[in-house]
């Protein structure tokens, strides 16, 4: 809804709106390509696939079968270059998620979001592993459980998102 306000007084004072907004030029927004999980080659030519489409950013989905194999030849695919998320839709359990976040730590992962269900669980994932572990709250999964979890996200600063959509707001894709 406010998006379209801002389209239309856009149009109405033949600006656009980043001028609107104040912003003394526009800046692109960049976004990551997400690669679906499949076997490690077929996500490889699909990660060189979004490259040449111009994506320096990469969100690649795990939980589904051989990760480590996956991330590994989407790094060689793409080179040092490329930036690297994994998205585990909360699949894992904790010894799971270490196990995988432990053996692609050599390969410069940015971040993982969401790789467990339970959200006092991500706290012991995130002092785990030197990569860094977010999640968010869901409004339908978590409503009302706020006292519960609040400790555990206190704790390790950074496990929530700051953002209300799955988009993240804390780093600029590219």
């Amino acid at each position: 809804p406010v998006q379209k306000l801002f389209d239309l007084a856009g149009k109405a004072s033949d600006k656009p709106v980043w001028a609107l907004l104040g912003a003394s030029e526009a800046i692109p927004v960049r976004c990551n390509a997400t690669l679906v999980a499949a076997a490690p080659d077929e996500v490889a030519t699909d990660a060189r696939r979004w490259a040449a489409r111009g994506f320096g950013t990469f969100k690649l989905k795990v939980g589904t079968g051989d990760d480590v194999a996956q991330v590994r030849a989407v790094r060689e695919a793409l080179g040092p270059e490329a930036k690297l998320r994994l998205d585990a839709n909360g699949a894992w359990s904790v010894a799971e998620a270490l196990g995988v976040l432990r053996m692609v730590e050599p390969l410069d992962v940015e971040l993982v979001e969401p790789p467990l269900a339970e959200l006092r669980e991500l706290a012991e994932v995130s002092a785990g592993t030197s990569i860094p572990a977010r999640s968010w709250p869901s409004a339908g999964r978590w409503a009302g459980r706020w006292p519960s979890i609040w400790p555990h996200a206190a704790r390790s600063p950074g496990l929530l998102r700051s953002a209300p959509s799955p988009v993240w707001s804390r780093w600029r894709a590219g």
